[in-house]
């Protein structure tokens, strides 16, 4: 029930974040307390071990970064302000780190689900799949920052962003570098729920990439260097003006339910850690 509620509101959530119009403001909150509630639950059942509390505590992770998330109420704007070069650059600075967020979430998420899940006997076809995958994923972002540092170099100091973009880069990067050994992992345990889960992340870090790279304003030449996902990947209308970011929700709030409910399941059965 908790979970049917989860995936409910995380379409209203995924909804409101298509239209760039909210339906229901605390939707990814209550959707990620009923996450909460439900990996409590499971935890409270599953063998006592090290293991116990860590879906519990990867939930409430989630929990506190839809809290800092929350949309702000229809018409809240600040309005026309007349800001100095101290303030507009102090708004920047705060506007990249903030869209940092969500990427940190998901990372300490995937992180405390590592850390707790245990030491599975690995077997070689999936660990060679794992780090072919992680290969593919260095090399993309590496070539992404090899193009703009191209650039950068071309028009000079004053293009230079206030945030260094393998900065930004490093933590989707790692993000999807830790959603592979997770999958790796919950598929050696014979989760598969929870191993689907693990790898819905990576695209939603791919494209977190280069969205925390738009974010750092970097010069407008940058922007007409090839790149596989980008917040541009969908075209946007004035029907659906957030379909790239809609993609993102939906894939991080599918992966964080998958997650959970493939961790409960094996807390339920005789093999629970």
């Amino acid at each position: 029930m908790l979970l049917t509620a989860a995936a409910v509101l995380a379409v209203v959530h995924v909804i409101g974040v298509l239209f760039a119009r909210p339906l229901y403001r605390p939707a990814e909150v209550l959707a990620t307390l009923c996450l909460l509630a439900c990996a409590i639950g499971s935890d409270l059942r599953a063998d006592r071990g090290p293991a116990r509390w860590g879906p519990t505590v990867a939930a409430a992770v989630l929990v506190a970064g839809a809290a800092l998330t929350v949309p702000p109420p229809p018409g809240d704007g600040t309005g026309l302000q007349f800001l100095s070069v101290e303030q507009y650059d102090g708004s920047v600075l705060r506007t990249q780190l903030q869209s940092l967020i969500p990427v940190t979430v998901a990372l300490l998420f995937v992180l405390v689900l590592l850390a707790t899940g245990g030491k599975p006997r690995l077997s070689r076809t999936w660990l060679g799949a794992a780090i072919a995958a992680g290969v593919l994923v260095v090399f993309y972002t590496a070539a992404r920052l090899a193009l703009i540092n191209s650039v950068l170099k071309e028009t000079g100091p004053e293009g230079l962003p206030r945030l260094p973009p393998a900065v930004v880069a490093l933590m989707p990067l790692l993000l999807a570098l830790a959603a592979l050994a997770l999958a790796v992992v919950t598929a050696a345990q014979r989760r598969p729920l929870a191993a689907g889960g693990a790898l819905l992340l990576v695209p939603a870090a791919l494209i977190w990439i280069d969205t925390a790279l738009g974010a750092t304003l970097l010069p407008y030449e940058v922007y007409d260097t090839a790149t596989l996902l980008s917040p541009d990947l969908i075209t946007a209308t004035d029907t659906l003006p957030q379909p790239t970011q809609a993609l993102t929700a939906a894939l991080c709030l599918t992966a964080a339910v998958l997650l959970i409910a493939g961790l409960r399941s094996a807390a339920a059965g005789p093999r629970a850690t």
